[in-house]
C-alpha cells in the first residue's frame, strides 16, 4: 500500500527481490531527496519506495501501450525490473558521495598532470575513477550472488544483463525511454513522490490522462496523441519548478556543499574508501549492503568528535545540526539559448572564473579561510533535453546502439503514424520554452562562530566589486 499510487501489485520475482535480496532491501536507507528533509520535514522518503514507485508506473505505461502494439509478459516483467532495479547503485546520500568521490578523483588527476592551481593539501586518493550510480547498478547486478540467484531461478529466466541494459542506455531495447527519458516512470514517480512528502504543488502529474492517451509510432517510439500536449507542457514545468524549490533550495544546496566536503575528507583520513577496488569488494563479500545513509552519519560524527581540524568540525556540525552556510550573493536569470548555447554557456563560465578570483580576495579580505566559502552555479538548464532551434536526428539511437542527442524528447503522435518532438510543435509552450535556460550564481559562506556578523558586509562588498551581475536585493536573500 503507497500512499502515492494506492495497492500496487507485484509479480513473484518481484516480491521475491523486495523481499530477499539485502541489496534492494539496503535502499530503505538511503534517502530519495538526500538533506532535503532538513527544509521539508516529510521528505524523508527512501529510494526502497521510490523504486517500487517506478516499478508500478512503468507497469501502467506498458499496460497502455499494449492497447496499440504488442508487448510480451516477458518484456513487460523485464522493464519492470529494470524500473525496480534502477536506483540499485546509488551510494549513501546518492549524488553528492558520487560527485565527491568523483571531486577527489579529479583533484588526484590533476596533481599527477601537474595542474599549477592544485591545491596542495590535496593528495592522490583514487587511482581510477569512481563508477556512477548507473553502472554501480551494473556492477551490483553482475557481482550480487544472492540477486543473481533469484534473476537464475525465475521464470521465464531473465539475465542480468538484459536489465542493466535498460537502463544505462547501452544496447537499449525498443522501450528503454520508459525508464529514462523527458516522459519516463522514474520522474512521473518521483515528481508525484516529491509533490506528497514536501506539500508542494508543482510535481502534480496529471499520470491517468498521459497514460490514457500513450500511443507507438510507425518506428516503435512512445509518443503521446495531441490531447496530452498540455499535460505534457505541465509535466516539463512542474519538474523545473521541482527542481528550483527542493533539490535547488538554498538551505538544500548549502548543507549538501558542506557533505561533499565532509565525505571528500572521509574519504582523505580513509574513513571511507571510494575506490572502484574497495566498493567492488563490498558487493562481493556482501559489506555493500551495510553501506547507506546512516553508516556515513557514524563516520561524520566521529570526525565531528575526533578531528583537531576545526574547519572540518565546524563542516560536519554544519550535517549534524543543520547549521548551514549562509547565502552572501544571488544571481539568477533565464536567458535565450537556441542556436547560440555554447556561446552562452561559455560567456556565463568565463564570468565564473573573475568570481573564483575574487572570492580567494574577499576570504583574505574578511578573515575568513577560502574553503568555508563555496560557489554554486547553474549555466544554462533547459527544461527539455534539447530546444526547438537545435536540429535533431529523425532516429533514436545510432547503429552501434548509443543514444542520439534528441531520442529522450516526448514526442507527439501526427498524421499516419509518424510523431515529431514536442518542442517542435508550434502550439507547445515547449517550442518557446525550450530555447531558454536557467543561470544561477550563488555564494555562500560558512561562519565560525561569532563571524556571522560579517554577512551583510561582505554581500555589499561582492555587489559593489562585481556590479556586471545581476545580483539580488540583499533583503530578498535574508529578510529581516
Amino acid at each position: 500500500m503507497d500512499p502515492v499510487h494506492g495497492p500496487i501489485g507485484v509479480s513473484a520475482l518481484e516480491a521475491q527481490i523486495i523481499n530477499e535480496a539485502k541489496v534492494f532491501s539496503r535502499l530503505r536507507s538511503v534517502k530519495q531527496l538526500g538533506l532535503a528533509h532538513f527544509v521539508f520535514p516529510g521528505a524523508d522518503y527512501s529510494r526502497f519506495s521510490h523504486s517500487i514507485g517506478v516499478c508500478h508506473v512503468t507497469g501502467r505505461i506498458l499496460k497502455a501501450l499494449r492497447n496499440h502494439v504488442r508487448i510480451s509478459d516477458r518484456e513487460v516483467q523485464l522493464y519492470r525490473l529494470a524500473g525496480l532495479l534502477h536506483d540499485l547503485g546509488h551510494y549513501p546520500f546518492s549524488h553528492a558521495m558520487e560527485i565527491a568521490l568523483l571531486n577527489e578523483f579529479n583533484a588526484r588527476d590533476s596533481i599527477a598532470n601537474g595542474a599549477q592551481d592544485s591545491p596542495s593539501s590535496l593528495t592522490p586518493i583514487l587511482d581510477d575513477p569512481p563508477f556512477n550510480h548507473e553502472h554501480l547498478g551494473k556492477q551490483i547486478l553482475d557481482s550480487d550472488s544472492e540477486l543473481r540467484g533469484i534473476l537464475a531461478t525465475s521464470r521465464p529466466g531473465i539475465a542480468a544483463k538484459e536489465i542493466y541494459e535498460i537502463f544505462t542506455k547501452v544496447n537499449p531495447p525498443r522501450f528503454a525511454n520508459v525508464i529514462s527519458s523527458d516522459l519516463d516512470a522514474d520522474r512521473i514517480d518521483f515528481l508525484l513522490r516529491n509533490s506528497f512528502h514536501t506539500g508542494l504543488p508543482y510535481g502534480d502529474v496529471d499520470i491517468t490522462h498521459i497514460l490514457g492517451q500513450l500511443r507507438v509510432d510507425e518506428k516503435d517510439r512512445i509518443c503521446l496523441t495531441h490531447k496530452a500536449l498540455r499535460s505534457a507542457d505541465h509535466l516539463f514545468l512542474g519538474r523545473f519548478f521541482d527542481y528550483q524549490q527542493i533539490p535547488f533550495n538554498k538551505t538544500v544546496v548549502a548543507l549538501e556543499a558542506a557533505l561533499k566536503d565532509v565525505i571528500g575528507a572521509l574519504v582523505k583520513e580513509k574513513r571511507i574508501d571510494g575506490s572502484r577496488k574497495a566498493i567492488t569488494e563490498r558487493i562481493t563479500n556482501r559489506t555493500w549492503c551495510n553501506f547507506d545513509d546512516g553508516w556515513v552519519l557514524e563516520r561524520i560524527r566521529e570526525l565531528h568528535q575526533e578531528t583537531a581540524d576545526e574547519i572540518l568540525r565546524l563542516k560536519a556540525k554544519s550535517i549534524l545540526y543543520r547549521t548551514p552556510a549562509k547565502l552572501v550573493g544571488e544571481v539568477e536569470y533565464i536567458d535565450r539559448l537556441g542556436e547560440n548555447e555554447a556561446e552562452a554557456k561559455r560567456n556565463f563560465r568565463q564570468n565564473l572564473g573573475t568570481i573564483e578570483s575574487e572570492v580567494r580576495r574577499w576570504a583574505e579580505q574578511f578573515s575568513i579561510d577560502r574553503s568555508l566559502w563555496y560557489v554554486w552555479t547553474k549555466a544554462g538548464l533547459r527544461l527539455t533535453k534539447d530546444g526547438s532551434r537545435k536540429p535533431l536526428p529523425d532516429d533514436d539511437f545510432d547503429g552501434a546502439g548509443e543514444e542520439r542527442g534528441g531520442s529522450q524528447l516526448i514526442r507527439i503522435g501526427t498524421a499516419k503514424g509518424k510523431s515529431m518532438p514536442i518542442v517542435n510543435l508550434s502550439n507547445s509552450l515547449m517550442n518557446v520554452i525550450s530555447n531558454y535556460g536557467f543561470f544561477g550564481l550563488r555564494i555562500y559562506v560558512l561562519f565560525p562562530e561569532g563571524e556571522e556578523n560579517k554577512r551583510g558586509e561582505i554581500t555589499q562588498q561582492i555587489i559593489k566589486d562585481q556590479p556586471n551581475f545581476r545580483w539580488k536585493n540583499p533583503g530578498s536573500m535574508f529578510p529581516s
